[in-house]
């Protein structure tokens, strides 16, 4: 029989874990481990190779968590799928968990470009900026570290964020204020997924 991987969900720190992970729990049956990688791309992937490591690569990883909006439109008030992911160096990477429109409509997500940056985003000059050269709507400082770590070890892997803020001046304020939202719509989301990855893994059918 084939063994059931684990389900790995990654958060750069403890608020957006415990606000997230409280919130799954208490929305699915299914087993998952939930771990910190710390801020910023260095230690995400430093963080993220042990842990790996440890499960011996046999496990699907989501890297989970807030994110910026780079640019002027409306941003989501629901979860975002990254269905490309970039690193400030120009690598472009796509999530190996498939994800099609179909699903991603049918939970009721949005999809969005995401780009991995080194520190934080706090001007609406550098967002537009960083929005136009690299062509992406949503910023964090972890995913693409992750998914590239992921990409390079054949581990399927995704990257899920909710939008905190717009990267701008009121960045760091909005962010605290709009962060214990976005981690409920994230484990709502992320809920129903992981629930569905362990019917897929285990061989069940969803009602």
């Amino acid at each position: 029989m084939k063994k059931q991987r684990d389900i790995l969900l990654l958060f750069s720190h403890q608020a957006e874990l415990s606000g997230c992970v409280d919130v799954i729990r208490a929305n699915t049956y299914v087993p998952f481990r939930a771990e910190r990688i710390g801020i910023g791309p260095e230690n995400a992937k430093q963080r993220a190779a042990q842990l790996i490591e440890k499960l011996g690569g046999d496990c699907i990883v989501l890297c989970l968590g807030s994110a910026g909006w780079l640019v002027s439109t409306p941003h989501p008030e629901v979860c975002v799928w990254a269905h490309e992911i970039k690193s400030e160096g120009g690598r472009t990477m796509r999530p190996t968990l498939a994800m099609n429109r179909e699903a991603i409509e049918g939970m009721g997500w949005s999809s969005a470009r995401l780009v991995t940056v080194k520190r934080p985003v706090t001007d609406s000059e550098r967002a537009e900026v960083l929005a136009r050269r690299v062509g992406a709507e949503m910023v964090d400082m972890e995913s693409a570290s992750v998914v590239s770590l992921c990409l390079d070890a054949g581990i399927e892997c995704g990257a899920v964020r909710a939008v905190s803020d717009r990267a701008n001046a009121e960045a760091v304020q909005n962010y605290r204020e709009r962060l214990p939202g976005a981690m409920r719509r994230l484990g709502l989301g992320v809920s129903e997924l992981i629930t569905r990855l362990h019917a897929r893994e285990t061989g069940r059918l969803l009602d």
